[in-house]
């Protein structure tokens, strides 16, 4: 599965590097990448992830969460 996390808050790559090695120790996760310029993370999975779970990752490394979805 694959999904889009809308991310407020990243400005930089040292930001992103932080939200890509957070969102890569959820169980299941195989790849994350980030676009920067529109504030998304793509997560690549075995499984499914649950919503709450991806929004505390992203809020454990100080940015905003604001969405998921399956893409």
């Amino acid at each position: 599965m694959k999904y889009a996390v809308r991310i407020d808050g990243m400005h930089c790559a040292h930001c992103a590097k932080a939200v890509e090695k957070e969102l890569g120790t959820l169980g299941g996760v195989t790849a994350v990448s980030i676009n920067l310029a529109e504030g998304i993370a793509f997560v690549s999975t075995d499984n499914e992830l649950k919503e709450d779970n991806v929004a505390d990752a992203v809020d454990d490394v100080g940015f905003d969460f604001v969405s998921m979805a399956a893409c």
